[in-house]
Formats: structure tokens, sequence, C-alpha cells
């Protein structure tokens, strides 16, 4: 099995925007653990409108890790959909760790 940091780490060399939806809050020890090199960590809380700028407008050549101890939202009530989307959706799930 593959460690959360370094399954980020080959993540991040190819991406610059990764989402990390935690619903029951399993792994977030973890991510407040981490620390990678040249990645900013944001979390999600009622925040979407300022991560969204600070991703596109502000800071927008840097790497983010952007996690949320929700699940993602529906995409009608989804702000950041279009990121989501357009970018990479991390899971640290049993199942996916193994893989």
């Amino acid at each position: 099995m593959i460690n959360i940091k370094q399954r980020l780490k080959t993540i991040f060399q190819t991406q610059r925007l990764v989402f990390w939806y935690d619903d029951n809050e399993d792994f977030k020890n973890e991510f407040e653990a981490i620390d990678l090199d040249d990645v900013t960590k944001l979390t999600i809380d009622n925040n979407e409108f300022g991560i969204k700028r600070q991703l596109l407008s502000l800071q927008a050549t840097d790497k983010f890790l952007i996690y949320s101890t929700t699940k993602a939202p529906q995409d009608e009530d989804n702000w950041l959909l279009d990121l989501n989307i357009a970018n990479y959706m991390f899971s640290a799930d049993k199942t996916s760790r193994i893989l």
C-alpha cells in the first residue's frame, strides 16, 4: 500500500489542483499532518467563492490541496464544480489506497 503523502506527491507532478472530499473525516489528521513542498493546503468551509478567487486569480499558477470534511456537493450546489471536473479528485479510502 502506498501512503497518502507519496500518492499526493506523485499526483502533484502532473496536477495543479487536487480536491479531497472526506465525508467521514476519516483522514482529517492525515490531511493536517501532510506537508508537501510548493503545495498550499486549503479547507473548504463555506468559503468556496474565496477559494475559487484564490485558485483562479490571486495564485493562478500555484499548487493546492483542497480538503473538505463533507462529501462533494450535488452538482447544482457545487460552486467548485468546474474546478472539480477539470482537476484531480483524490480519495484515500481503503479501496483506492490498495490500487
